[in-house]
């Protein structure tokens, strides 16, 4: 069975959220408790965006063996826009294994959460994560795109390829702006490109650091204005 949540427009709340205690004040557009388990979760197709600054995740959730997370429109975000933060008492706390690709995310917000993904290290990913061929504008002075445990992935030979990053007011756009949630360094690039994934490629590989050319994404539109340099 596929759980499906497809062409929504959701403004100001999470997508996709879990909580132990589900209550009213809970801003999500679907909310499900950590005690529940799901498998072969897609979302795909949504817009998210305007997050309010207390929101950690456009999609925080983790209760599920497997999610697939694609072609989806962010902006703005306060949090990361993919947040698998698991509690302890989660019945999946450390098997997860996500799906990732063909996303647009403008990350705008004051915030110190990264643009498109946030994997803690305490869960100790041991599935191998697929992300790729995502887009991710981050205009923050000290930008962070992810923040995950570059070694766990690396050690269950993840596949992190073809992904664009633009940072442009971080150092002048060289960053660095890749945080390893093991020890919490920075990484430039290269250094990202050192973490080798499945068949000992190294992450993004066949990625780049350039200016997709969006048209206006601070309101959602993410077409190019000119070909994409990638």
């Amino acid at each position: 069975m596929y759980h499906v949540m497809a062409e929504n427009d959701v403004n100001g709340d999470n997508l996709l959220r879990h909580f132990h205690d589900l209550s009213p004040g809970n801003h999500c557009l679907v909310c499900v408790n950590e005690d529940v388990l799901f498998s072969n979760v897609v979302t795909t197709f949504n817009n998210v965006y305007n997050l309010a600054t207390t929101e950690e995740g456009a999609i925080y959730f983790s209760n599920a063996s497997s999610i697939t997370v694609r072609y989806n429109n962010v902006w703005g975000p306060a949090g990361s826009f993919f947040n698998p933060t698991q509690a302890a008492t989660s019945p999946n706390f450390t098997n997860l294994e996500a799906k990732i690709y063909f996303n647009n995310v403008y990350q705008s917000g004051s915030t110190t959460f990264s643009a498109l993904m946030a994997f803690y290290p305490d869960h100790t990913w041991t599935l191998p994560q697929e992300v790729t061929d995502n887009v991710v504008y981050d205009t923050r002075a000290d930008a962070r795109v992810v923040y995950v445990p570059m070694s766990d992935f690396q050690s269950a030979a993840s596949f992190i390829d073809r992904n664009q990053w633009y940072f442009p007011n971080d150092t002048g756009g060289a960053g660095p702006s890749f945080q390893n949630s093991n020890d919490g360094s920075m990484k430039t690039f290269t250094q990202w490109n050192a973490f080798l994934g499945v068949g000992s490629i190294g992450f993004d590989v066949n990625g780049c650091v350039k200016n997709p050319n969006w048209t206006d994404p601070a309101n959602g539109d993410f077409t190019p204005t000119s070909p994409n340099p990638c």
